[in-house]
């Protein structure tokens, strides 16, 4: 049976220190070439307001030690006002006040649909975790024996 989640379901099952967890196996996977994922991919194209683009765009990953195949979707509108000197993008809560942003889970054992669940919860984590980047996942990561430095290439810790 396919879960559709709220962002209150969303926020009351996942924690910070689980998504981090989550993302550096994830990282890991990936890696090591046991993961796989696609670019993402962006749609483009004018609205009936001059001053605002339509973007869908959609972004996939598939790690198979947690048998989850991930696929997120957003439709965004997006203007570029004017902020003093600065030309700033800035996405519009365009559907009833609301963005939208969609992730749906598989199993990639069978194919069935696990869970659809809008992303909300997910990318204020993102945010967070952009600033917490160099001092929780990355240097765990690099902690690793088979991690390589990006400058020489060769193993970070003997």
């Amino acid at each position: 049976m396919t879960l559709i989640l709220s962002n209150a379901d969303v926020e009351k099952l996942l924690t910070m220190p689980e998504c981090i967890d989550a993302l550096e196996e994830s990282y890991v996977e990936l890696a090591e070439g046991r993961g796989v994922n696609r670019t993402r991919s962006d749609c483009i194209t004018p609205t009936s307001n001059p001053n605002a683009i339509y973007g869908l765009k959609s972004m996939d990953g598939v790690i198979p030690k947690f048998g989850i195949g991930a696929v997120r979707i957003n439709s965004d509108i997006v203007t570029f006002p004017k902020k003093g000197n600065n030309v700033v993008r800035e996405k519009v809560p365009a559907a009833n006040g609301r963005y939208v942003g969609l992730v749906l889970l598989f199993s990639s054992e069978n194919g069935e649909p696990l869970a659809i669940l809008p992303d909300g919860v997910m990318q204020r984590m993102r945010s967070a975790l952009r600033t917490d980047w160099a001092s929780s996942i990355l240097p765990a990561a690099m902690q690793r024996p088979s991690a390589s430095s990006a400058a020489d290439g060769k193993p970070a810790r003997s």
